[in-house]
């Protein structure tokens, strides 16, 4: 019976991980005309999500802008662009990687 409530455990526990929700950056961002294209982005599970944005989309020296949503999608204010959209989607956390 030990066994079996540890298995069980085990498995919720792996389960409530799967189903964390993670921010999804916006693919690009329209300011005054020019858009700016999302050119990386890194985050995960209980960490905020870094989306960076240049209006140049391959990148490079043009302007480029940061954005950082939390899991559940709410803009971080004061470490953000002005004009990062104020909520990004959610969903499912990416698998983590060493």
């Amino acid at each position: 019976m030990k066994a079996f409530t540890f298995i069980t455990a085990a498995v919720a526990t792996g389960s409530l991980a799967a189903a964390q929700q993670c921010a999804i950056c916006p693919t690009n961002v329209n300011v005054g005309g020019v858009t700016y294209f999302l050119t990386a982005a890194s985050g995960g599970l209980g960490a905020l999500q870094f989306c960076s944005y240049n209006s140049n989309p391959n990148g490079g020296p043009i302007l480029s802008q940061a954005c950082w949503y939390s899991g559940n999608g709410a803009l971080v204010l004061g470490e953000s662009w002005a004009n990062c959209p104020a909520t990004a989607s959610t969903g499912p956390c990416p698998a983590h990687s060493n």
